[in-house]
């Protein structure tokens, strides 16, 4: 277009150009053709682009998801755990007393075996 311009007659005082129309009709053809070729390549990345938004977003939501299963498990793990450890605490404090009355019933035989 502006080799067109740059080597058109200029028309004298008024400062207009004098153009090839049918120059100037194939140059419309070609953008006309351009154009829509242009506009289909832009909705292609446009849509490429929502692609791969929409993947990341799909990607992180699985990531959270998963995140938040393996707090739960690991959770759910610690008080399993710590119950454990509460049942293990009264057990021993069981053995622990059971073992004081049989000490102490013991000593209470020996005393009595003695005195006998």
């Amino acid at each position: 277009m502006e080799t067109l311009i740059n080597t058109s007659k200029a028309v004298p005082v008024t400062g207009n150009l004098m153009v090839d129309k049918q120059k100037v009709m194939e140059l419309v053809d070609q953008l006309r053709l351009g154009i829509p070729q242009e506009v289909k390549a832009a909705e292609e990345i446009l849509n490429q682009k929502d692609q791969i938004i929409s993947q990341a977003i799909m990607d992180a939501k699985r990531a959270k998801s998963r995140a938040e299963d393996e707090f739960r498990e690991k959770l759910n793990q610690n008080e399993v755990r710590k119950k454990a450890e509460e049942v293990l605490q009264e057990a021993e404090a069981r053995a622990a007393r059971m073992i004081e009355i049989a000490e102490a019933d013991c000593q209470a035989r020996r005393t009595e075996a003695d005195a006998y």
